[in-house]
């Protein structure tokens, strides 16, 4: 048996179009899916980045663990992060069959979001508004977003509703491409559908 020291973390990436296989639901329930979109760079900026990085490199793994590791408990949301994650999981979740079928949140996911808003909070420095939980949504929850037909596609409105009135731009940003690529295409709604 090989053992994997705590400090060890893996990242992969991977190129994800047309011609590549669909991911698997079970790979998008264990994985945040991070997309980084050509508008999302810009060169310009790499040196004021740069700039603003910690001098003390390298990292040791106590302080990447505290940075980015899992809490031994499990952290709650902040009151206004967990109202907001409740509206987001009711639309998903809803029976209603003029919804078409409804997406259940796992309980793996939801561990993640509150490990995902308990750290991002404090190194983004976010004093107010719901950016970590934004981001959590686009990366952990929005990627298993599946359905097809129009009674889906209510779905997906009733779920941009409740993301613009909370003011979550990216998740709104993305849902709103879902609705549009989908409709474009017979119907068929997917967060990787692009």
């Amino acid at each position: 048996a090989v053992r994997i020291p705590d400090h060890l973390r893996f990242v992969a990436t991977i190129n994800y179009d047309s011609t590549t296989e669909q991911l698997s639901p079970r790979v998008v329930d264990r994985a945040p899916i991070i997309l980084i979109e050509n508008d999302d760079f810009d060169s310009s900026n790499v040196e004021q980045v740069i700039n603003s990085l910690p001098t003390a490199f390298p990292l040791s793994a106590s302080v990447m663990d505290e940075l980015f590791g899992k809490s031994k408990l499990e952290p709650e949301l902040q009151s206004d992060e967990l109202e907001a994650f409740e509206l987001i999981r009711n639309v998903l979740r809803n029976n209603d069959p003029m919804l078409g079928l409804p997406i259940q949140i796992s309980r793996r996911k939801i561990n993640a979001i509150q490990q995902y808003c308990a750290k991002a909070s404090g190194i983004m420095n976010i004093d107010s508004g719901l950016i970590a939980l934004d981001l959590a949504i686009v990366q952990h929850v929005l990627p298993q977003v599946r359905g097809t037909g129009s009674a889906f596609a209510k779905r997906l409105a009733l779920l941009l509703r409740e993301l613009e009135n909370k003011s979550m731009s990216l998740s709104a940003k993305r849902v709103k491409a879902m609705i549009i690529n989908g409709a474009d295409n017979v119907h068929n709604y997917d967060f990787f559908c692009w």
